[in-house]
């Protein structure tokens, strides 16, 4: 996990060269709540215009779009699923640049480049990112949904940057992967949260088949010593005659 934008994509970097300057949630109007962030640079103006965007996860873009208003909508605009420790969420990055921007479905690594900072549909640059809860092909207005209600807001989409903040934390906490995590990943298995499941049902059933071998070696032992004690009694038998 990692922040859209900058190199390194960590914390640090994002908030010292970037900030939000539109807030998750924020009552925009009468219908309409601001449903992602808006990103610039400290540096003002247009001067984050063609800065690279990047995945935020290793995930795949399912949709892309393009609203021609000049200065309405999101503009060109795409979105990336990612699966992992927290489910399915999908990416929604808008207002992109044409140059560099995806417009097919594919697979993307994390941190690979999927967009550049553009004025699409808005007439200052930045990037406006959100993250839905619910696929957005499913909603009302496909990607170009717009949360008209706090319940709609509340529904289908959450904070993008305590997301990615709180996610990275927890890679950060979480002890490196099962080997076997490792190989599901290079055969390009990308649903985690199952395969984890799967992994935790093979370690309790190889537990299992320790605790029964165990229990085989104590059995083993216990017949031993018993054997071993009838031919001592035998033997002390046979003296005392």
């Amino acid at each position: 996990m990692r922040f859209p934008v900058t190199n390194s994509g960590s914390l640090e970097e994002f908030t010292r060269l970037w900030y939000n300057a539109q807030e998750f949630g924020k009552q925009v109007s009468a219908n309409y709540f601001h449903e992602g962030v808006d990103l610039n640079l400290r540096t003002g103006g247009d001067t984050d215009l063609n800065q690279e965007l990047k995945a935020i996860s290793k995930g795949e873009v399912i949709y892309y779009h393009y609203s021609k208003h000049p200065t309405t909508g999101f503009g060109r605009h795409l979105v990336i699923r990612i699966d992992g420790a927290w489910g399915t969420r999908w990416v929604h990055y808008a207002h992109c640049q044409s140059d560099g921007f995806l417009s097919a479905v594919q697979s993307v690594n994390e941190g690979q480049i999927v967009a550049k900072v553009g004025k699409s549909g808005t007439k200052v640059a930045h990037l406006h990112i959100s993250i839905f809860k619910v696929d957005p092909g499913t909603l009302r207005d496909g990607i170009d949904t717009i949360a008209k209600t706090q319940q709609e807001l509340n529904d289908w989409w959450e904070n993008p940057l305590e997301f990615i903040e709180y996610w990275m934390k927890e890679e950060t906490e979480t002890p490196p992967n099962d080997i076997r995590l490792t190989l599901l990943d290079q055969a390009g298995i990308i649903d985690e949260g199952k395969t984890r499941e799967a992994i935790e049902r093979y370690n309790k059933w190889d537990q299992m088949m320790n605790d029964r071998q165990n229990l085989e070696i104590a059995h083993n032992n216990i017949v031993a010593d018993y054997n071993s004690l009838k031919t001592r009694i035998k033997d002390a038998v046979e003296a005392v005659k």
